[in-house]
């Protein structure tokens, strides 16, 4: 299924996207956020042919056709389904386009999965995200150091 909004298109991920999505989170300005290490492109072609039934991935593009990043939800029908994102394009970091890509994922999520909350894990000293988050609907459930995650949550009236 494909998804739009106003300036921003989200699609499945495909094999093709390997190398763009494996170049992002190989960003040192990206990956010290994520909860992994950089994937090598023969991992990440791994794990994409891995089965993965309560996981969807999607790429982010602008519009003109330009990849700017991806979305994701995780543990889906856990009971805690986890939405991320990553803009790995940093030419868009601030321009607004996160937040409508994001928008519209959990919209997706809401409307089309059926979600009744949406949770997000991030680490404490991401301060970026943590206000995005917030600037989305997210809130605050709890915190933990010996972790240093952030959970946050929304649901399907929140979202601003």
């Amino acid at each position: 299924m494909i998804l739009e909004s106003n300036r921003i298109i989200l699609r499945p991920v495909k094999i093709e996207d390997a190398d763009l999505i494996v170049k992002w989170r190989s960003d040192p300005e990206i990956s010290k956020w994520i909860f992994s290490q950089p994937p090598i492109k023969e991992e990440h072609i791994k794990w994409f042919y891995s089965p993965k039934p309560n996981r969807l991935d999607y790429i982010i593009y602008l519009k003109d056709s330009i990849p700017i990043g991806t979305v994701n939800y995780k543990n889906i029908g856990s009971g805690y389904p986890e939405a991320g994102i990553l803009i790995g394009d940093r030419s868009q970091w601030g321009t607004g386009v996160a937040k409508e890509a994001y928008t519209l994922w959990l919209k997706y999520g809401f409307e089309q999965l059926n979600l009744e909350w949406i949770y997000a894990l991030i680490k404490i000293i991401n301060i970026r995200s943590v206000k995005f988050h917030n600037k989305v609907g997210f809130m605050h459930i709890e915190t933990d150091p010996k972790s240093n995650l952030l959970v946050m949550y929304i649901g399907r009236d929140m979202i601003v």
